[in-house]
């Protein structure tokens, strides 16, 4: 991390020795990489592996936002991960964000997740192909459901009472401007989340 660069490692354990492999590829050639990587994993019948790279990471309270991608994510910050997978589908990752200032590399505070964090299932190579398309999906749904179910409590809280009291179609369209207008309120500060470009 001399100069704040990190190409992608994959360090592979094969019976009694370890592999270790530099992958150089960008988001058109991620998937060829990846099944270089998987088939290799496959073909040696590995133990467990890990992987070294840089990514993109954001934080968000859950509910307070939809599913961003980080490297879209306006808040986004840098972070090597080290990331353990064993064949028995237990996982570990390591997060260490960072911030560079000129050639120096600032360390931030480092994290760990766990078996039940799905956020980097998409490089665990012991899942089938299909079952990784999946989880993926299902965490940007999960994440994007929770968010709308706190929106529709927070209204709910906020105007059942004058809903309640409310007596003509009139007072109840006085309401649904009120919420009209917290939802456009809302739509953009999730706008103004996401980065133009990259």
């Amino acid at each position: 991390m001399k100069h704040g660069e990190h190409s992608t490692q994959v360090i592979i354990k094969n019976q009694d020795k370890y592999e270790l492999a530099v992958l150089m590829f960008d988001e058109d050639s991620k998937d060829k990489a990846m099944k270089v990587v998987r088939e290799r994993i496959h073909e040696v019948k590995a133990d467990h592996y890990f992987l070294i790279f840089e990514s993109w990471m954001s934080h968000a309270t859950k509910g307070d936002e939809p599913y961003i991608r980080p490297m879209y994510h306006k808040n986004r910050t840098e972070a090597l991960i080290i990331a353990y997978f064993n064949k028995d589908l237990t996982h570990k990752v390591i997060i260490n964000p960072f911030k560079r200032k000129g050639k120096k590399i600032i360390w931030g505070e480092r994290s760990e997740t766990g078996k039940d964090d799905n956020a980097f299932s998409m490089w665990n190579f012991y899942l089938e192909e299909e079952g990784l398309e999946e989880h993926a999906r299902l965490t940007s749904e999960q994440t994007t459901e929770l968010y709308l179910s706190e929106i529709a409590e927070r209204m709910s809280k906020k105007y059942h009472k004058e809903v309640a009291k409310a007596k003509t179609n009139e007072d109840m369209e006085k309401i649904a401007e009120k919420v009209v207008a917290e939802l456009e309120q809302e739509r953009a500060r999730i706008n103004d989340l996401i980065r133009d470009g990259e």
